[in-house]
Parts: structure tokens; sequence; C-alpha cells
């Protein structure tokens, strides 16, 4: 992820389907001034496979994410902490969401196992 954010910035995460993805939001916001971690557009970043999502820092906001057919690769999918020394404070604003069961008629990308 983008280095050195500073408060007010927002990281906009491209539309698709991010696999085995280890995403980690570190930064210091500021009241007023959250650093953002976003979707390109509302639901439309899929967080698959052995992804997880890590905040470090403080007045973080996370949104419009969505995660499906994937299990955590550690004990979390969604971590307030890098590590057991950087923790996320003042970071409560996180709206991500598990997909929705999906209906008989969507279909699978070809050689996808589905989920797990």
């Amino acid at each position: 992820m983008a280095k050195n954010l500073q408060p007010g910035d927002t990281v906009i995460l491209a539309d698709g389907v991010w696999r085995d993805t280890d995403l980690l939001l570190r930064g210091t916001g500021k009241i007023g001034q959250p650093i953002k971690l976003t979707a390109q557009t509302p639901g439309k970043v899929i967080l698959s496979g052995q992804s997880q999502l890590r905040l470090a820092g403080s007045y973080l906001e996370v949104s419009n994410l969505v995660f499906r057919d994937g299990w955590a690769p550690g004990s979390e999918v969604v971590s307030f902490r890098a590590s057991s020394k950087e923790w996320a404070t003042h970071s409560d604003r996180l709206r991500v969401r598990p997909a929705r069961p999906r209906p008989a008629a969507v279909v699978q990308p070809q050689g996808s196992q589905g989920p797990r």
C-alpha cells in the first residue's frame, strides 16, 4: 500500500478481485482528517482467498470492501494491529462486509473452486 500517508489522504483500491492479498493500512490521521481506504466503486472490490486487512496507526477509516470466497491466513480476516506492538487506535469506522450468498444464476469463473 502507499507509503508515507498523511492526514486526509485516501487510498482507492481498483475494482476487481484481490485474491490472497495482505492489505496493511498504516498511518496517523487526525480528528477530522482520517486516512481512508476505500473501493473505487462501492462493493466492487472483492477480497478473496487468503486475504486479510490489517490496520495500524490512528484515525483510520475503511469502507466499501467485500470479503468473499476466502478464509483468514491467520486467526483474523480484519485486524486492528500490524503486530503485537503496533495497534490501531481511534479507528472504529470500518465498513466492510462478507458477500451475501450468490443467487443461483451467478456462474463461477472457469477453473474456480468456489467457496471453501
